[in-house]
Protein backbone atom coordinates (compact mmCIF):
# COMPACT_ATOMS: atom_id res chain seq x y z
CA UNK A 1 0.00 0.00 0.00
CA UNK A 2 2.81 2.50 0.98
CA UNK A 3 4.36 2.01 -2.42
CA UNK A 4 1.45 2.43 -4.29
CA UNK A 5 1.59 6.07 -3.03
CA UNK A 6 4.38 6.60 -5.64
CA UNK A 7 3.32 6.14 -9.14
CA UNK A 8 5.81 7.87 -10.75
CA UNK A 9 8.99 6.08 -9.01
CA UNK A 10 11.08 4.31 -11.16
CA UNK A 11 13.27 2.07 -9.55
CA UNK A 12 13.21 1.21 -5.75
CA UNK A 13 16.58 0.68 -3.61
CA UNK A 14 16.60 -1.76 -0.38
CA UNK A 15 19.21 -0.70 2.31
CA UNK A 16 20.70 -3.02 4.60
CA UNK A 17 23.88 -3.12 6.48
CA UNK A 18 24.74 -7.14 5.83
CA UNK A 19 25.86 -8.14 2.37
CA UNK A 20 23.61 -8.63 -0.17
CA UNK A 21 23.29 -12.59 0.25
CA UNK A 22 22.85 -11.84 3.90
CA UNK A 23 19.75 -10.05 5.74
CA UNK A 24 16.03 -9.35 4.44
CA UNK A 25 17.23 -8.75 0.64
CA UNK A 26 16.22 -12.10 -0.84
CA UNK A 27 12.98 -11.86 1.38
CA UNK A 28 12.32 -8.69 -0.05
CA UNK A 29 13.19 -9.45 -3.56
CA UNK A 30 10.81 -12.18 -3.86
CA UNK A 31 8.06 -9.84 -2.53
CA UNK A 32 8.70 -6.97 -5.15
CA UNK A 33 8.80 -9.33 -8.84
CA UNK A 34 6.73 -6.37 -10.44
CA UNK A 35 8.68 -3.71 -9.05
CA UNK A 36 12.24 -2.55 -10.56
CA UNK A 37 14.07 -3.14 -6.66
CA UNK A 38 17.82 -2.85 -6.50
CA UNK A 39 20.42 -3.51 -2.99
CA UNK A 40 22.64 -1.06 -1.51
CA UNK A 41 24.29 -2.96 1.11
CA UNK A 42 28.30 -4.02 2.03
CA UNK A 43 30.23 -5.70 -0.24
CA UNK A 44 30.65 -9.38 0.26
CA UNK A 45 34.04 -10.93 1.08
CA UNK A 46 34.39 -14.32 0.42
CA UNK A 47 36.12 -16.22 2.79
CA UNK A 48 39.56 -17.66 1.52
CA UNK A 49 39.58 -21.49 2.33
CA UNK A 50 42.38 -23.66 1.85
CA UNK A 51 40.98 -27.06 0.67
CA UNK A 52 43.63 -28.69 1.38
CA UNK A 53 44.50 -27.27 4.69
CA UNK A 54 41.39 -28.14 5.90
CA UNK A 55 41.29 -32.27 4.42
CA UNK A 56 44.76 -32.40 5.94
CA UNK A 57 43.42 -30.95 9.27
CA UNK A 58 40.20 -33.46 9.06
CA UNK A 59 42.30 -36.51 7.62
CA UNK A 60 44.81 -35.94 11.90
CA UNK A 61 41.47 -35.27 13.29
CA UNK A 62 40.13 -38.70 11.94
CA UNK A 63 43.76 -40.24 12.74
CA UNK A 64 43.68 -38.75 16.23
CA UNK A 65 40.33 -40.03 17.15
CA UNK A 66 41.19 -43.42 15.66
CA UNK A 67 43.94 -44.08 18.02
CA UNK A 68 42.16 -42.61 20.89
CA UNK A 69 39.62 -44.81 20.28
CA UNK A 70 41.37 -48.27 19.53
CA UNK A 71 44.13 -47.84 20.29
CA UNK A 72 44.16 -46.26 23.63
CA UNK A 73 41.10 -48.20 24.68
CA UNK A 74 39.03 -44.84 25.02
CA UNK A 75 41.44 -43.24 27.41
CA UNK A 76 40.31 -40.02 28.30
CA UNK A 77 43.54 -38.48 29.11
CA UNK A 78 45.19 -39.56 25.84
CA UNK A 79 41.99 -38.38 23.98
CA UNK A 80 42.68 -34.99 25.83
CA UNK A 81 46.01 -35.06 25.45
CA UNK A 82 45.44 -35.42 21.35
CA UNK A 83 43.34 -33.20 21.06
CA UNK A 84 45.55 -30.51 22.39
CA UNK A 85 48.00 -31.85 20.44
CA UNK A 86 45.57 -31.38 17.26
CA UNK A 87 44.58 -27.48 18.51
CA UNK A 88 48.22 -26.36 19.36
CA UNK A 89 49.20 -28.10 15.01
CA UNK A 90 46.24 -25.99 13.80
CA UNK A 91 47.75 -22.74 16.08
CA UNK A 92 50.99 -23.14 14.83
CA UNK A 93 50.62 -23.64 11.36
CA UNK A 94 47.49 -20.76 11.00
CA UNK A 95 49.19 -18.15 13.35
CA UNK A 96 49.84 -15.94 10.73
CA UNK A 97 46.12 -15.95 9.63
CA UNK A 98 44.60 -15.99 13.57
CA UNK A 99 46.61 -12.66 14.04
CA UNK A 100 45.47 -11.22 11.05
CA UNK A 101 41.99 -11.86 11.61
CA UNK A 102 41.65 -10.96 15.50
CA UNK A 103 43.50 -7.75 14.39
CA UNK A 104 40.38 -6.94 12.48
Amino acid sequence: KVIDRYPNIEEYIWAQEEPRNMGAWSYMLQRFELKNLSVCSRKYYAVPYNVKSILGYMALATGFSIVSFYVFDRNLMIGTTLLLVFLLLIYFNEKEDIKRILAT
